[in-house]
């Protein structure tokens, strides 16, 4: 008698009842010859929040091979299950859990998925077993943040639920968002130490190989779609092309090295085309695309700000450079950026921020500190608050800034509350320093998922 393959796909993180009463509910649904396969999201797919996954993908499969229930384990090597049921397991039955169907954050992989079992001839179904939550019960047995981050959300809590972010978030992905600014490409080529030159005073490398990913306003236009259903490029009559080549040593992704060059420059003098948008990203990465002619014309209903200080323009391009060309509604510094601006390197960041919204007249400005998370504040700017950092793992800090920036400008453009708008920034911030570089945007339902973690602590 032929088997009816069952197969279930998922995190497995720690085994709960629920997980349990899960798969025996899903192998029953094959009836008496049923052939239970489950598949394990490896490790760099699981987007659960801080400190996810306690236990490593093999550790999970293991766990999963040991139960009387299961046949079969599969590591999944992809972000969804969707080429593993086509193309290898071919199940008769998928089984998800009935959190599925309550749950609409969860369903961009189940519907590739749907789709894949779709195309082979077989059938979802969805067991009506307890809901557990192995997210609440991680969190509530040991904590990933230290006490302050914690006590801050508690403090949070008490003013905002989950559902009142998610409202925000809902809100804010009603906004139709434009975006200007240079395009870099991100080059990492990975090298590895030889040791000391004979001759020279140096230090001597052997390249391993290369990756390169779309960096600048590019990764912005794609951070933006985590929270914002569309996001598209502004025209500009000119545009610069920046390849900044990093030599980085693995595995700890230390960069050794750097060449940055600025490939072409289309020369112009001011905007030729603008489709409708509610809210205008400019991130001005200071290398000549922002200048006394084009500021000007860059009108947008909402103008959201970021002016970068790198190797390249340090000191020369500031915040002021804006403000006394066009009014902005909601800025975004860095700590140096802001001291840099306002030539001051003693006040603290709090006393800075007021200086910079009164500055650019903006209704809401953000002041990024690193490790140190945030401070935020309205037009009240008496009533800041500042954000704890979420990250329990730095790979690489590179574009954090213009995550944060991205995922907040339409909250901000919504009015939403400075707490929320900044909690959300952080967030994008903790999930973009835990991958290389550009090599992947945040995610929207990476985003949400996140949200629900740090709120059910």
């Amino acid at each position: 008698m032929k088997k009816t393959i069952v197969m279930c796909h998922g995190v497995f993180d720690v085994l709960t009842p629920g997980h349990v009463d899960h798969l025996v509910a899903a192998k029953l649904a094959g009836g008496e010859n049923a052939e239970l396969v489950v598949s394990v999201t490896a490790d760099e797919f699981v987007n659960k929040g801080p400190g996810r996954p306690v236990h490593n993908v093999r550790e999970r499969a293991r766990a999963l091979t040991a139960l009387r229930v299961v046949d079969r384990t599969i590591i999944n090597m992809e972000a969804d299950a969707a080429q593993l049921i086509e193309y290898v397991v071919k199940p008769d039955i998928y089984a998800k859990g009935y959190d599925y169907v309550e749950d609409g954050d969860l369903a961009g992989n189940l519907d590739r998925e749907r789709e894949a079992v779709e195309r082979i001839g077989g059938k979802i179904v969805f067991t009506e077993t307890e809901i557990r939550s192995t997210t609440r019960y991680l969190n509530n047995a040991a904590p990933p943040l230290p006490e302050e981050t914690m006590e801050w959300l508690r403090g949070f809590r008490e003013r905002y639920s989950e559902e009142d972010v998610r409202r925000w978030l809902d809100k804010a992905s009603k906004v139709r968002v434009a975006s200007a600014g240079e395009h870099i490409i991100d080059e990492y080529v990975t090298v590895k130490p030889m040791g000391r030159s004979a001759k020279d005073s140096i230090v001597a490398w052997t390249a391993e190989g290369s990756n390169e990913w779309a960096g600048g306003i590019v990764s912005v236009q794609k951070h933006t779609l985590a929270v914002a259903d569309s996001s598209a490029g502004y025209v500009m009559p000119r545009q610069v092309l920046l390849r900044k080549r990093r030599y980085v040593e693995q595995p700890f992704v230390n960069k050794v090295f750097a060449i940055y060059e600025i490939e072409s420059q289309l020369n112009g003098n001011e905007v030729e085309y603008q489709f409708e948008h509610d809210l205008l990203t400019v991130v001005d990465y200071g290398h000549g695309l922002f200048d006394v002619i084009s500021i000007p014309t860059l009108t947008p209903p909402f103008l959201a700000l970021t002016v970068q200080a790198n190797s390249m323009n340090w000191g020369m391009n500031t915040l002021r450079k804006w403000t006394k060309l066009t009014n902005v509604n909601y800025v975004v510094l860095d700590e140096a950026e802001a001291r840099l601006n306002f030539q001051d390197d003693h006040s603290d960041p709090e006393t800075l921020l007021g200086m910079m919204i009164r500055d650019a007249l903006a209704s809401v400005g953000a002041i990024t500190l690193g490790h140190n998370g945030c401070v935020i504040a309205d037009d009240d700017v008496d009533r800041w608050e500042r954000i704890p950092a979420f990250a329990t793992k730095v790979v690489d800090r590179i574009g954090a800034g213009d995550a944060f920036l991205a995922v907040t400008a339409p909250l901000a453009a919504v009015g939403a509350p400075p707490a929320v708008i900044g909690f959300v920034g952080n967030i994008a911030g903790a999930i973009q320093v835990g991958r290389i570089g550009n090599s992947k945007p945040v995610e929207r339902k990476e985003l949400r998922q996140w949200v629900h973690t740090l709120l059910t602590l």
